[in-house]
């Protein structure tokens, strides 16, 4: 009798502890807002890098107009995408809350809002090399770049150095999704224990 009434006891105390650790949830809030604001002033400094290519390949009066207009193309899609990064962010922004059910929501909406940015990032970035390879389509038949000396380097150099990072750009886009829903399932799961 005596054990049995030792069980219940542990069993209730048990049942009273905290199943969410609250400090270990405001160091990973805090730890991401500042990665968050880290990766915001990266992408606003690549944007700036590349609205100032863009730029000049639009200035230079060597450039054919087709690339001039794609180069236009790009820079609207450019400033576009850079606004929607940012507007999917929109309520990730605040800082977390003393409950830890406060600091749960900003994670869950934190890990959507990062599910959306990187299927945007995706996206996009498969959308620009669609409608690059469109635009350049008539100077990449063999016979056309083979003899052009500069053409060929160009070429070459676009598929060495662009087509990997976009390639890895999806690939760690298709991760991170992966990543965030499964942080998602978790933070769901730890407030619907919170919660009852």
């Amino acid at each position: 009798m005596n054990e049995q009434n030792e069980w219940q006891r542990w069993s209730e105390l048990w049942r009273q502890q905290p199943s969410v650790d609250i400090e270990r949830l405001r160091r990973g809030a805090r730890r991401k807002l500042r990665r968050m604001r880290v990766a915001v002033a990266l992408e606003l400094l690549l944007t700036m890098i590349a609205v100032g290519q863009v730029m000049r390949l639009i200035l230079d009066p060597g450039v054919e107009w087709r690339w001039k207009a794609w180069a236009g193309m790009t820079l609207v899609f450019m400033l576009v995408v850079q606004g929607l990064l940012l507007h999917v962010r929109r309520g990730a922004w605040r800082t977390a809350g003393e409950e830890a059910g406060d600091i749960l929501r900003l994670t869950a909406k934190r890990a959507t809002a990062g599910i959306r940015h990187a299927k945007l990032n995706a996206w996009s970035a498969l959308l620009w090399l669609a409608v690059t390879l469109l635009v350049a389509a008539p100077e990449l038949t063999p016979a056309h770049w083979q003899h052009d000396p500069r053409l060929r380097s160009m070429v070459l150099l676009q598929c060495a150095i662009n087509l990997p990072i976009i390639a890895l750009g999806v690939g760690l886009c298709a991760w991170y999704i992966r990543r965030q829903r499964r942080r998602l399932r978790e933070v769901l799961a730890l407030l619907r224990d919170y919660d009852d």
